[in-house]
């Protein structure tokens, strides 16, 4: 992503911060409509860790599921 559009990002660290802002809106969007979306449709690692402030797990849970 950082690598394709440099001219739109400072560093790969903002890069990664937009992404995850983007990550963390789609996820309260989905737990709005469904308190348990992440431990049902990724993990209860993702959950956690989420609770926590870091979306480094939905992503790479995400990456393992595919289209699951």
């Amino acid at each position: 992503m950082y690598k394709s559009k440099l001219q739109r990002y400072n560093n790969v660290e903002g890069a990664k911060n937009i992404l995850d802002a983007s990550i963390e809106r789609h996820v309260k969007n989905a737990q709005a409509q469904e308190m348990q979306y992440l431990g049902k449709y990724i993990s209860r690692n993702a959950e956690r860790n989420f609770e926590e402030g870091s979306v480094n797990e939905i992503i790479s849970e995400v990456a393992v599921l595919g289209d699951k």
